[in-house]
């Protein structure tokens, strides 16, 4: 299979499973963060809530728009500049496909500056992670997909110490809840942006025996076959 493609199907379960290990990645974010306003996280709900579902219609820049919002009424949240970052990727994505269509119609200069976009939305996301690392440093989830992007820029030193430190804090977080399913499958996700796919299935099939209610690992067990 191609390398750009598993990739990109692993990144399907990273956001599958981001909303639940945001919250558990949020432990040490500021005080000002912990300690809001009553009205405060209604506030942040709605306007988080709001750009999702816009992402999840494929209304990118509309959600970028919500999100950018949020962002200037409360800087100091990290999980906006993470779902920024989630976002900026998905229209990276999007430039490639049309990149990779272009170049196979023959439209050469169609398909270079799709992928030169592509990059920069790539670029731009790895800005933004960085962002929500400066805000919260146990951001696992963070450290993860700004790996995943710096690998896809060509920034593959940088990637691989990005996935190296979520690895570290998904290690901590599991030795802590050692049944949660969520923080050992971002764990095979590793694997597999490592470019270790053999040992990403293998990983995922144990998973699965040990978890066999598991959707999750059901899933990623069919899409690493």
């Amino acid at each position: 299979m191609d390398w750009m493609i598993m990739m990109r199907i692993i990144y399907c379960f990273v956001l599958l499973l981001a909303v639940v290990l945001v919250g558990c990645d949020s432990s040490n974010m500021d005080t000002a963060e912990q300690e809001p306003s009553q009205s405060e996280p209604q506030d942040k709900s709605k306007l988080l809530g709001q750009a999702l579902e816009l992402a999840g219609q494929h209304k990118f820049d509309e959600a970028l728009t919500v999100l950018d919002m949020l962002i200037a009424e409360y800087p100091d949240y990290a999980e906006a500049y993470f779902r920024k970052g989630n976002i900026l990727h998905g229209q990276g994505n999007l430039l490639y496909d049309r990149s990779v269509a272009m170049d196979s119609k023959g439209d050469v200069a169609a398909a270079t500056k799709n992928s030169v976009e592509s990059t920069g939305k790539f670029t731009e996301a790895v800005n933004v992670f960085n962002k929500a690392i400066e805000l919260n440093p146990d951001y696992g989830a963070a450290y993860l997909d700004r790996g995943i992007n710096q690998i896809l820029i060509d920034q593959r030193k940088a990637g691989y110490q990005s996935l190296d430190k979520a690895e570290e804090i998904f290690k901590a977080k599991l030795a802590e809840d050692p049944t949660d399913v969520g923080f050992k499958i971002q764990l095979v996700n590793i694997t597999g942006f490592r470019g270790e796919f053999r040992n990403a299935l293998e990983d995922a099939k144990a998973i699965l025996s040990e978890h066999p209610d598991s959707e999750d690992a059901r899933n990623l067990v069919l899409e690493l076959e």
